[in-house]
């Protein structure tokens, strides 16, 4: 019988409005009822999706063979009027919303903090939850900026795959990049000080506090068991090659050499057009970031070899004919966040405290608002 009713809940055609974040700033929105359509559109072309079921939005979005980075749900006329944001959640198969699941895993061990009257454990526990989200909005923000740009683009003169193009917008999707990787900067730190403190506090050297992921792994890993599962893993994520190395080469790029738009000596920006797996033709742009960022921010390091403005322009129009791209910033940021809220629940996993939720009396709603609605 409960199997049932959540069934039928399940199913019903709730009175929010989707909107679907796709790659390359494309948007697919489902208002109430069955209808999805995207914007922008090519010149002619007006795809809709029609939905079977309400919960069938995020099956068939990845049907299509388009990347689904996350959905805002609208739910009032505050929310769609700009005043209020939205409830935003960043979406990762296989497992859904695990961006909100682990930001509310922390903001729990920090009530379990709490409970026992242990600052240290609350504060840093609800300094990560905080970067958590600071992290997905992030993205959100850049996929934002690529959808205006998108949008522009298709404003103007026949769009076609492959043009390269800078615009007043390629600041604005430029800035929104280095915004991501700084805060995820902060969110590795904020890790690392929680390891430092809380899990191999054990290793950890007398008066030596530690707050950064290089602290860490030069003060303290070197005395911890080479055979610890985190241990590992940290020194894994954080090698030459590893993914925490390479994302956070991209914010040491940003903040202490060059705008990552003409950090490698020149701008990336593309358009291109998607083609799904029933022939449907979707628009959309790339921010192509540099190719090496570990070698590069190296090279930035030392001595640079180029003196005058143009060895720098002939470098620059050597690295636009060779034609090579590097990674897409809104699909590198996308993944990462997956890379990082994965991480970061592993470490919560060793917490010495257990998560404890926050219980709300009856009363509490008339100052929190009405309840974020979500899929079931």
């Amino acid at each position: 019988m409960g199997e049932h009713l959540e069934d039928q809940r399940a199913e019903q055609w709730h009175d929010v409005v989707r909107c679907a974040h796709l790659e390359g700033g494309l948007r697919a929105i489902n208002e109430p009822g069955a209808s999805v359509r995207f914007l922008p559109n090519l010149q002619g072309k007006s795809p809709i999706l029609t939905l079977e079921k309400y919960s069938y939005l995020h099956r068939d979005l990845r049907d299509t063979g388009l990347q689904l980075l996350g959905v805002s749900f609208f739910q009032n006329e505050l929310e769609l009027a700009g005043l209020y944001p939205p409830n935003w959640r960043p979406h990762h198969l296989p497992r859904g919303y695990v961006a909100n699941d682990v930001s509310m895993l922390w903001a729990n061990l920090a009530t379990a903090g709490h409970e026992i009257d242990d600052f240290g454990i609350v504060d840093i526990c609800r300094r990560i939850a905080f970067q958590i989200d600071a992290c997905a909005w992030r993205l959100h923000d850049l996929s934002d900026s690529y959808h205006k740009e998108l949008c522009a683009r298709l404003s103007g003169p026949r769009f076609k795959s492959g043009q390269r193009f800078e615009s007043i917008n390629s600041f604005h999707i430029s800035l929104a990049a280095h915004t991501y990787f700084s805060e995820v900067g902060t969110l590795r730190d904020y890790l690392a000080e929680f390891l430092a403190k809380h899990v191999f506090s054990a290793a950890a050297l007398q008066g030596r506090i530690v707050r950064l992921m290089s602290g860490l792994r030069k003060y303290v890993l070197p005395n911890i068991d080479p055979d610890h599962a985190l241990k590992q893993e940290v020194e894994k994520i954080c090698a030459d090659d590893g993914w925490l190395n390479i994302v956070s080469a991209y914010r040491d790029l940003a903040i202490h050499y060059a705008p990552l738009e003409f950090a490698d000596g020149h701008a990336s920006f593309e358009t291109s057009i998607f083609r799904s797996k029933a022939g449907d033709e979707f628009p959309g742009i790339r921010f192509h970031l540099p190719k090496d960022p570990v070698g590069l921010k190296t090279e930035r390091s030392r001595e640079p070899p180029i003196k005058s403005a143009s060895e720098w322009l002939k470098a620059t129009q050597l690295a636009r004919a060779d034609g090579s791209r590097g990674p897409d910033a809104l699909l590198i940021a996308y993944h990462s966040l997956r890379w990082l809220c994965e991480f970061a629940e592993r470490v919560a996993s060793y917490a010495p405290v257990k998560p404890k939720m926050v219980h709300f009396t009856v009363g509490d709603n008339d100052e929190l608002g009405e309840p974020r609605f979500v899929d079931p």
